[in-house]
């Protein structure tokens, strides 16, 4: 059942005249979409768990095709890594990087095609899982995973498009595949809503449609970007039950995924004002833009 106010973090309520808080527009959106849901009677999914990631494994490669949901596979995957190992008896060290595998207990690697080669001596010489994003068949064509993964067990499969229709629920695919715990399942999910709305509004990869309204200074469109107070989503993140206990592994979504330092969702924001395109990283310093590593 649902009992208690829905509410979106960061989002801004406005006064009834009655003087009790009207909710915002987005927590109507949200409010109609989890009833539509509810009176549906269905768990939607947008993921297909397809085997358990093993308490003994080595590798975890997060292989997704470029605009394929990937960095919401591999900083879900990093996440739920690091749950389930760090809270493991005894614990494991878990390190989470871009195309470079370390000495680490566990390593969770995200790769594209284009790297997949030079893991692939890693991936039949550890014990080695995947965890696999596709752009989805909206354009008809079938998925096909790369001959270098034939040999290597597919922990999880995140589809790009329903994901983008189904948002968050593919987490329960995550704490399923990771076999966490209820509590482990809500961290998890606390951090990934905070983050997923960092991913669209901050940063040089941000929403394509956000990056071109604030490079263009066009007032006059509107986008989800507008209802978040960004700074307010960006504290919580970083106060986040995750944040506090992992901070090392708390990586902004952007290039080079730097250990994320309070005020870069902002500092980013005035960047892309200033012209700030994809994947630049000007607004970083040298010491920051490195600052990622196991």
């Amino acid at each position: 059942p649902l009992t208690g106010q829905l509410s979106i973090p960061g989002a801004t309520a406005t006064k009834a005249k009655s003087g009790a808080p009207r909710p915002s527009r987005q927590d109507m959106i949200h409010r109609n979409f989890l009833l539509l849901i509810v009176c549906c009677g269905g768990c939607l999914e947008c993921a297909n768990a397809l085997g358990h990631v093993p308490d003994d494994v080595q590798l975890i490669l997060a292989y997704g095709e470029s605009r394929s949901a990937s960095t919401f596979e591999f900083m879900a995957t990093c996440v739920a890594s690091v749950l389930k190992f760090g809270h493991a008896e005894p614990a494991k060290k878990v390190c989470c990087d871009y195309a470079r595998v370390s000495s680490t207990e566990v390593n969770v690697v995200k790769t594209h095609s284009d790297h997949l080669r030079e893991h692939f001596k890693q991936l039949t010489q550890q014990k080695a899982v995947v965890i696999m994003s596709r752009k989805g068949q909206e354009n008809g064509e079938p998925f096909e995973a790369p001959p270098e993964l034939d040999q290597v067990p597919v922990a999880l499969e995140v589809d790009r498009v329903e994901l983008e229709q189904k948002e968050l629920f593919v987490l329960t695919d995550y704490s399923q595949a990771f076999d966490l715990s209820k509590q482990d399942s809500h961290t998890l999910r606390e951090f990934m809503e905070l983050w997923q709305v960092t991913r669209k509004c901050c940063g040089s990869q941000a929403s394509s449609a956000w990056r071109h309204k604030l490079n263009t200074g066009n007032t006059t469109l509107w986008h989800e970007c507008d209802m978040y107070n960004l700074g307010q989503v960006e504290s919580m993140l970083l106060d986040s039950t995750f944040a506090k206990e992992f901070p090392k592994n708390v990586f902004f979504p952007d290039n080079h995924y730097p250990l994320w330092h309070e005020g870069f969702c902002e500092r980013s924001i005035v960047a892309l004002k200033e012209g700030l395109k994809f994947n630049e990283d000007y607004w970083l310093s040298t010491a920051e833009k490195y600052s990622h590593g196991c």
